[in-house]
């Protein structure tokens, strides 16, 4: 294949902006035209850790935020048409994650490319390219990069176990968040054929309904559930009326995929 010109960026952590020392934790490569855009992000922090010290920041956050910028490059980045558009989005960066000016270079292999630049400017352990691509495709990217964001600061749960109250059933649930009270964020792809979207809808507000009525925070106070409902385009509006009919005499809230920007919104504004 002929080479083309192409473009790279480093990611840094930066953890103190005015002593403008970093540690590379990831590459970006962005070629215009054919058009292709890479990310790659170190599994473990081995270089943060070394440079700054274990005591000088949070793994935990620092892994939140790596894969809260590789989502939104992946999400975000097919908007990306040329480089004035990629500096665009490097320029909103304002965390301990930085985006450094993207330096030219001549592209021919695009993902071999991205392989070496990684290698040779960031190296140590990273995720395997299709436990990447797995873990990019959360059901509701949007969401998920929200929650990814605010884990930076603020007490967010992925993925939790929780047992359902009453059945024993053992639920994993993809966000928490607590805002006076736990809230238990559910995100379900509903299934296309009628009586199996039913008996979908059916354990789901089962489980949601025991778990508001019998689950408890450290104070005493009920969660609230909550389920993020994803229905195929086809979606009989009678079956869709019955499952949130199903949800509401349960008093659980649902959202969804018109309502997930404002639901977003919500959640920005309540946790804590």
């Amino acid at each position: 294949m002929a080479a083309a010109r192409g473009y790279y960026a480093l990611i840094q952590y930066c953890p103190d902006s005015s002593r403008m020392e970093a540690s590379n934790v990831g590459v970006l490569l962005f070629r215009p035209d054919p058009w292709y855009l890479g990310v790659r992000t170190a599994e473990g922090n081995d270089r943060p850790r070394r440079f700054f010290g274990t005591k000088s920041f949070d793994a935990a956050r620092l892994n939140a935020a790596k894969k809260a910028l590789e989502i939104r490059l992946r999400h975000r980045g097919t908007d990306f048409r040329t480089l004035d558009d990629l500096n665009a989005f490097i320029d909103t960066r304002a965390n301990d994650l930085i985006v450094t000016a993207p330096r030219p270079m001549s592209v021919r292999s695009p993902g071999d490319d991205l392989e070496r630049l990684f290698q040779e400017l960031v190296g140590g352990r990273r995720k395997p390219q299709a436990e990447q691509e797995k873990a990019s495709e959360p059901l509701v990217p949007e969401l998920d990069e929200c929650f990814r964001e605010l884990a930076q600061d603020r007490q967010i749960q992925f993925n939790q176990r929780v047992i359902v109250p009453v059945t024993g059933r053992e639920l994993c649930i993809p966000y928490s968040y607590v805002n006076g009270r736990e809230n238990l964020i559910a995100t379900t792809q509903f299934p296309a054929k009628e009586q199996s979207s039913l008996n979908v809808a059916t354990q789901w507000a089962l489980h949601g309904d025991l778990l508001q009525r019998h689950r408890k925070d450290g104070n005493g106070s009920p969660c609230k559930f909550i389920m993020v409902a994803l229905f195929p385009e086809d979606h009989p509006r009678d079956v869709r009326m019955r499952e949130l009919l199903l949800f509401g005499e349960y008093q659980l809230q649902v959202v969804e995929k018109p309502g997930v920007d404002g639901f977003i919104r919500a959640i920005r504004e309540q946790a804590h």
